[in-house]
C-alpha cells in the first residue's frame, strides 16, 4: 500500500536535509519511500493533507516500566528507598499478570498520546507487557527483570527471562532482553550469568546504575568499588548495555561507559521527584557516549510526557553549567530520536525520517496558544518543538505506516475501557497493600 502525507513541515533528523518547510512524505508498505518538496517528491496513492502541521520522527522512551501506571500517585513525597519499601514493593506484591497487561495497555495509550512510538521497558510480567505493546501497535525493547530473589511473577526470574527472550527473539516489533534490576539487588554472580547468557543469545541488557547515593555507599561497602567498575568486572559491558539514571558516576566510570559504548539514559523528572539527584549529562556527551532520555515509570514520574521531560533535562544542564548554549535543542531532539535509536541498536531504521526508514512519526498540531508563532527554519522549528510544544500538541502518531492515534483518537484498542479497568485494579491493589 502506498500513500502520501502532504504539505507538512518536517523535521527529519537527517543531517543532509534537516528540515522542509513544506514537504510530501511518500510511504509504501510501512517504509518511507520518498520525502521532499512536492516539485521533486510528487504524491503517490491516497493523499492525507497535513498542511500546517509539524511532523517529526517518533519519540523513543529509553527507560520505562510499563505496568507502573497502577501505582501512579502512591507514595508521593518520599525518598527513593522509603518510597520503594513503604509503597512500591508492597503494592507490587499484589499485582497479577492481568493487572500488568491492562496497565501496560494504558501506559501504551499515554505514550502514544505523547508521540512516543518506541518504549524501552524493564519490569516483570514481560510477556504480558509484550502482549500489550503488540496490541497497541507500538514498538518496544522489553527487558525481563531479574532479581536474586523471587518476584511476584516467578521464583526463578532468570529462567523466566530466558524463556521470554526465546519466545520473542524473532518478533517484528518486540526486541527482548535481560533486565537485571540493579547492582544493589543482584549479586556479581547473577550479573556474570546474565553477561554470559546475553552474549550467547545475542541480546541486550537493561539495568539501573548510579541512581542514588545510598547505592554508591552500599556497593562501596560491600565490594570496595563502584557499580560501574563492578559490572565491568562481571563482563556485562561486553554486551550492548542500556544503563538508566547514571547520576553518581565517577570520571573513571564515565571512561568505562565510553570504552564500551554503554547507552546512558537520563530520567530527570523521576530523579527530581524522588530527590535522587540531578544527572550531569555534559561529560557523557563530551566523551562520545550514546545518550538518551527516559520518563521512568509513571509511579515515579506520574506523567509520560517525554518531550516535557527532555525540556526539563536540557534546562537543568544549562543551569548546572551556567551556560545557556550548552546542549541546544538539536542535541535534545537527537536524544529523543536518532541517538535513542542508536542505543537500542536500531539507528539503521528508526530515529530519522529518511527513505528506507520505518514510517514511525508524530504529527504536532500548532492550533494551540502555546504553539504560536513558529518560524520556518531548521533551528527555530527544533527549538519550537523542544521548548514550546508538549504532549498536548500531539495530533497523530504512526508506527510502521499505521496510525496508532489519528486526530487524538487512539485507534488500536478501546482506550476508555482499558482506563476504567486500570482504575478498578489500581484501587484493589492499593487497598490490599494497605496504602489507602
Amino acid at each position: 500500500m502506498t500513500y502520501t502525507l502532504s504539505g507538512c513541515r518536517v523535521i527529519t533528523g537527517d543531517e543532509q536535509c534537516p528540515y522542509y518547510p513544506a514537504a510530501n512524505i511518500v510511504i509504501k508498505d510501512g517504509i518511507i519511500k520518498k520525502i521532499g518538496p512536492a516539485e521533486i517528491c510528487p504524491a503517490e496513492g491516497e493523499q492525507i493533507s497535513l498542511r500546517g502541521k509539524l511532523v517529526a520522527p517518533g519519540l523513543i522512551n529509553c527507560h520505562h516500566h510499563l505496568p507502573s501506571v497502577l501505582y501512579r500517585d502512591l507514595g508521593s513525597d518520599l525518598p527513593l528507598m522509603d518510597w520503594l519499601q513503604q509503597a512500591m514493593w508492597p503494592a507490587q506484591a499484589h499485582m497479577t499478570g492481568e493487572d500488568a497487561y491492562c496497565a501496560a495497555l494504558l501506559s501504551c495509550a499515554e505514550q502514544i498520546q505523547n508521540g512516543i512510538t518506541t518504549t524501552v521497558d524493564q519490569y516483570y510480567y514481560a510477556d504480558c507487557n509484550a502482549r500489550a505493546v503488540k496490541r497497541s501497535g507500538m514498538r518496544a525493547v522489553i527487558g525481563a527483570t531479574v532479581f536474586d530473589h523471587p518476584s511476584p511473577e516467578s521464583k526463578d526470574t532468570l529462567q523466566t527471562a530466558v524463556d521470554f527472550i526465546e519466545k520473542y527473539r524473532h518478533d517484528e516489533r518486540i526486541t527482548p532482553c535481560f533486565g537485571p534490576h540493579a547492582p544493589y539487588t543482584e549479586s556479581p554472580r547473577t550479573y556474570r550469568r546474565i553477561a554470559a547468557l546475553a552474549a550467547e543469545m545475542g541480546v541486550m541488557v537493561h539495568t539501573h546504575i548510579g541512581e542514588t547515593r545510598s547505592e554508591v555507599d552500599c556497593i562501596r561497602e560491600k565490594y570496595g568499588t563502584t557499580s560501574t567498575q563492578l559490572l565491568e568486572e562481571t563482563g556485562l559491558f561486553e554486551n550492548r548495555v542500556i544503563a538508566a539514571h547514571n547520576i553518581y558516576l565517577s570520571p573513571q566510570d564515565i571512561d568505562i561507559f565510553a570504552k564500551h559504548q554503554v547507552g546512558a539514559v537520563f530520567c530527570p523528572v523521576s530523579n527530581l521527584k524522588l530527590a535522587s539527584g540531578i544527572p550531569d549529562i555534559a561529560p557523557f556527551i563530551k566523551a562520545g557516549i550514546p545518550t538518551a532520555f527516559g520518563t521512568d515509570g509513571a509511579e515515579s514520574n506520574n506523567a509520560l510526557d517525554l518531550l516535557q521531560d527532555a525540556k526539563i533535562g536540557l534546562l537543568l544542564q544549562k543551569t548546572m553549567h551556567r551556560d545557556a548554549a550548552l546542549m541546544p535543542a538539536e542535541q535534545g531532539l537527537a536524544m529523543l530520536t536518532a541517538e535513542a535509536a542508536d542505543i537500542i541498536g536500531m539507528a539503521h531504521c528508526l530515529g530519522r525520517l529518511m527513505p528506507g526508514y520505518q514510517a514511525d512519526l508524530v504529527v504536532f498540531d500548532d492550533a494551540f496558544a502555546n504553539a504560536v508563532p513558529h518560524h520556518a527554519t531548521a533551528a527555530q522549528e527544533t527549538a519550537h518543538l523542544l521548548y514550546s510544544l508538549s504532549g498536548k500538541n500531539v495530533q497523530s502518531t504512526m508506527v510502521a505506516g499505521k496510525w496508532l492515534m489519528y486526530e487524538r483518537q487512539v485507534r488500536t484498542f478501546d482506550y476508555p475501557a482499558v482506563a476504567r479497568q486500570v482504575q478498578q485494579r489500581a484501587a484493589r491493589i492499593a487497598a490490599d497493600a494497605g496504602l489507602l
